[in-house]
């Protein structure tokens, strides 16, 4: 029943419990004492008294014998005097005063009163007797007793009396004090002695109640010591249910959460490790492909930009070319206007034909560079669309941030495409331009050797020059087309260029986002790797 109350009253009961039984010892140690003192003093109380009551009786004594014996009233039958009858009430208290102190006085002590009452019996015996033969005697023949002689004979009877004086002065009263004095000092040595022993039962008492109290407590505290060193396999310990129980059960709680949480912590740590490690191994395929992807982004980059430059190159030739075919426009024009003018002047015509001609050749030469370039344009968009074909499938690698890119290869590809057919429309006009160029020099040609029939050759000449008008109009027309398909194309290239730089910026913000990721995983599993070696220290 006592572990099922709360600590404090245990401590309570136990504090009672000792307090009592000092308070009690107290007391009675004190009663006791007290009760000897008490006695002292009663001793010397009555000790006075029966000193008073002594000399009291003497006093009466001495009048009956010098005055109330010669009272006649004293010899009348039945009758007392009041000096007998005082006589008599002292002489009872003295006798009621040494029965008391015998009943109080010790042994050894009560030698002297029992003598003492002896000598009273004695006393009183004399002096009834005396009394008596005063009676017996009459009032004439005491009445002839000389006062000494009664003198003489009071003092005789009272001789056994003042004998008692020095019993009641020098042997009672002083036991008294130095009874009264032994209690006080044998009264504070025990009340000491109990303070004392009280408090040292009391220590003891209490010790033993806290070793009993607190063992659970010391309980307590070797298990914590042994959770902080790893060992959470202490068994649980509740012997009581006051506030101490509670904490114990508090403390087993406590233990088996932490056993349940450490448990738990290692399997999800362990998850958590494992789980690190794939993501690691993706992060380090991410970041592979990403530096793949990058290297290739590089490489497309420069592509682009070397055809970038191409295109320029071409343009810039197509914007030659059209400038040429707008000059020989111009000088056609003029030697049409130069063979209307004068058929006299047919050898300057023939002059200006043979120039015709030269410059029909230079033209034909022209043309044969503008084929090469065209050849070289048709080549070009040829590689684009290989090049966007390559991009769209590194596109489609790169996944959601590869659409963009996909978009501008696609676009890239069509420019290609109408590149392509430009370069064609381009080769057949030069054909065409070629046979015109070669219909015109044979026509020079045929000129020059037929200078007498100038009329006709003039008249021929100038259709030649119209042919040639043409031509070159429809030539300077496909070029202007070429030079516009020309700019359209390098303006292609070049948001290709930007599109692809910026895929390459963003390329390499994932390489350096993976990095990071890498970096961090890195870090998640050092840490789990310090909490495992942390939690491996306990022991469940």
């Amino acid at each position: 029943m006592l572990r099922e109350k709360s600590f404090l009253f245990k401590l309570t009961l136990a504090g009672f419990i000792v307090i009592s039984a000092l308070g009690i010892g107290w007391i009675s140690i004190s009663w006791y004492f007290l009760s000897a003192a008490g006695d002292a003093v009663k001793i010397g109380n009555l000790s006075d008294q029966a000193l008073i009551d002594m000399l009291q009786m003497r006093k009466a004594e001495k009048n009956f014998l010098l005055r109330d014996v010669l009272n006649a009233d004293f010899f009348v039958e039945g009758s007392n005097s009041p000096s007998i009858q005082l006589h008599k009430k002292h002489l009872t208290d003295l006798q009621t005063q040494i029965a008391a102190l015998q009943r109080l006085l010790p042994e050894e002590q009560r030698v002297e009163i029992d003598r003492l009452k002896q000598e009273v019996d004695v006393y009183t015996s004399d002096f009834n007797e005396l009394v008596n033969s005063y009676r017996r005697l009459g009032l004439p023949a005491v009445e002839a007793l000389p006062l000494s002689e009664r003198v003489a004979l009071a003092r005789e009877i009272g001789a056994s009396v003042e004998s008692m004086e020095p019993v009641l002065n020098v042997t009672l009263r002083p036991y008294a004090r130095d009874l009264a004095r032994s209690s006080q000092r044998d009264l504070f040595i025990a009340q000491i002695s109990i303070l004392v022993i009280g408090v040292i039962a009391g220590g003891y008492f209490f010790h033993k109640l806290g070793s009993m109290l607190l063992r659970p407590l010391s309980v307590m505290a070797g298990n914590a010591e042994a959770i902080a060193r790893g060992d959470l396999t202490q068994p649980d310990l509740v012997e009581t249910s006051d506030e101490i129980g509670q904490l114990a059960t508090a403390f087993n709680r406590m233990a088996r959460s932490l056993r349940t949480l450490l448990s738990e912590s290692k399997v999800l740590t362990g998850e958590v490790d494992a789980a690190s490690g794939e993501i690691a191994v993706g992060a380090q395929q991410q970041l592979t492909s990403l530096n793949e992807t990058a290297s290739s982004l590089n490489e497309i980059t420069a592509t682009a930009e070397e055809f970038k430059a191409t295109m320029q190159e071409f343009a810039d030739r197509a914007r030659a070319v059209q400038e040429a075919a707008v000059e020989t426009s111009r000088r056609a024009s003029e030697g049409r206007m130069l063979t209307q003018d004068s058929a006299a002047r047919i050898e300057q015509v023939r002059t200006n034909s043979q120039s015709a001609g030269e410059s029909v050749l230079d033209l034909s030469d022209q043309m044969q560079r503008i084929g090469e370039i065209t050849a070289t344009v048709n080549e070009v968009a040829e590689q684009t669309k290989l090049l966007a074909l390559n991009a769209s499938i590194e596109a489609a690698r790169a996944g959601e941030n590869g659409r963009g890119f996909a978009v501008v290869a696609t676009q890239v590809r069509e420019l290609a495409n109408q590149s392509k057919q430009s370069a064609v429309r381009i080769e057949s006009l030069i054909s065409a331009t070629q046979k015109s160029m070669e219909a015109v020099v044979s026509r020079i040609r045929e000129g020059g050797r037929l200078s007498e029939s100038s009329a006709e050759i003039v008249r021929r000449v100038s259709d030649a020059f119209e042919e040639i008008v043409e031509a070159i109009e429809q030539t300077t027309e496909a070029m202007k087309q070429i030079n516009a398909g020309a700019r359209q194309q390098e303006q292609g290239v070049t948001e290709l260029v930007a599109s692809i730089s910026q895929i390459d910026a963003a390329s390499k913000q994932s390489v350096a986002a993976a990095e990071t990721t890498q970096n961090s995983i890195l870090g998640i599993e050092q840490r789990i790797q310090a909490l495992n070696a942390s939690s491996s220290r306990f022991q469940l």
